[in-house]
């Protein structure tokens, strides 16, 4: 029946979607013969082309699209799309500026591009400083907005760099202390790096000034755990138990966090009494599994028990070095050398960073073996990663003679 404006753009999709891209061309180009100028009928074209495979026809049409509607916020969003499916950096972080000039373009789609772009690794990793000057004039354009005040540390995270991160989060914190998002940002930064002082002193902060948020007690109670606060971890722990309610999943984590506290207080019955109500609540949390399998190896009991569970574990992950790890240090427990070994090897050939515990386990497992030398190698290698293992200097010493 021809062509019409209401029917024939469904028709063309659906063509597209059956990939009989010649007739979707024919459908366009009918279109276009009454309205060449129209923006939507050559937004389809572009797309047919794109779905066809032949990209550079459809960047011809996005060319001259913005060429006549260079303010249009449709065609800026659609060539946006088609560059970020292109890859196609170098032309698209330049547009970018022009889009978040962009009245016309709403605030929601200029943070969606950038929260599409943090995700794209790649472009992290070549342009991350671009994307972040990029970023910045969406600061300007909104400035002390909440949400897009936080695209630029999240980029700093995913470009390697969390202390600038911090940094800026601190920023923000300090003009806009009632940004809960930020200060849930920072506490996870601080996490991340491992800066237990300050989630301690944040987390107080955060955990008191938002007095409802689970997140910011567990975050809290986290650096008190490591920072030996046992007793603020408690009350953090007991208060983030309550706001959990009914969720199963809240509460596997509070359970999980409270059998670490346990352990790291030498109250190993407890411990493990708390591990047995969180595997009963929920057996397929492997992280739980492994957790409990390495204390239990770690105090040499219940070894076969640990044992199984490691296995269980690895036989949903197989690849994943933490778990890898206990299932080796528990095979080591149980006299089982040479299958200990061979993971072991696995791990480090894995082509992952580096981990200290990594080499201080194969050093121990080595040794077992009466393969000294080795081990020796293995735990150096652990000191040069992380000088504070400074047993390991006995240990070598031992082993020397």
């Amino acid at each position: 029946y021809g062509v019409n404006e209401s029917s024939t753009p469904a028709l063309i999709r659906s063509l597209v979607e059956t990939k009989k891209y010649e007739e979707a061309l024919a459908k366009v180009n009918l279109l276009l013969k009454d309205k060449p100028d129209e923006i939507s009928y050559n937004g389809l074209l572009a797309e047919v082309y794109t779905a066809k495979g032949d990209n550079q026809k459809a960047r011809e049409v996005y060319s001259k699209l913005v060429e006549r509607n260079p303010d249009d916020p449709q065609i800026l969003m659609a060539l946006c799309g088609f560059l970020i499916d292109e890859k196609s950096y170098e032309d698209l972080l330049p547009l970018l500026n022009s889009v978040f000039i962009n009245d016309r373009v709403s605030r929601e789609n200029k943070i969606s591009i950038v929260a599409q772009l943090i995700e794209d690794s790649d472009l992290v990793k070549e342009h991350g400083d671009q994307l972040i000057l990029t970023t910045m004039v969406l600061e300007a354009a909104y400035k002390g907005d909440p949400i897009i005040q936080l695209l630029r540390p999240e980029i700093l995270v995913q470009s390697g760099k969390p202390e600038e991160a911090a940094e800026k989060l601190e920023e923000i914190i300090k003009n806009q202390p009632d940004n809960y998002y930020a200060w849930e940002k920072l506490l996870l930064v601080y996490l991340q790096i491992e800066n237990f002082d300050m989630l301690v002193k944040r987390g107080e902060e955060c955990s008191s000034k938002f007095n409802r948020s689970f997140l910011a007690k567990v975050l809290y109670a986290s650096g008190a755990i490591e920072k030996g606060k046992f007793t603020i971890a408690e009350e953090e722990l007991r208060k983030a138990e309550i706001l959990a309610g009914d969720d199963n999943d809240l509460k596997m984590q509070v359970l999980t966090m409270r059998a670490d506290l346990y352990y790291k207080k030498k109250e190993y019955d407890k411990a493990f009494a708390v591990f047995d109500e969180a595997v009963k609540m929920n057996r397929d949390d492997i992280t739980v599994l492994n957790n409990y399998a390495y204390y239990l190896a770690e105090q040499n009991i219940r070894l076969k028990e640990a044992e199984a569970m490691a296995k269980e574990v690895i036989s949903k992950a197989d690849n994943n070095t933490t778990f890898l790890d206990t299932y080796a240090w528990v095979l080591y427990k149980r006299g089982k050398l040479k299958d200990a070994a061979l993971i072991m090897e696995k791990i480090i050939s894995s082509g992952e960073k580096a981990d200290a515990e990594w080499y201080e386990h194969y050093g121990y497992i080595l040794k077992a073996q009466k393969k000294c030398q080795q081990a020796i190698e293995k735990w150096e290698i652990a000191l040069s990663i992380d000088s504070s293992k400074t047993h390991l200097i006995q240990e070598i010493k031992d082993c020397a003679k």
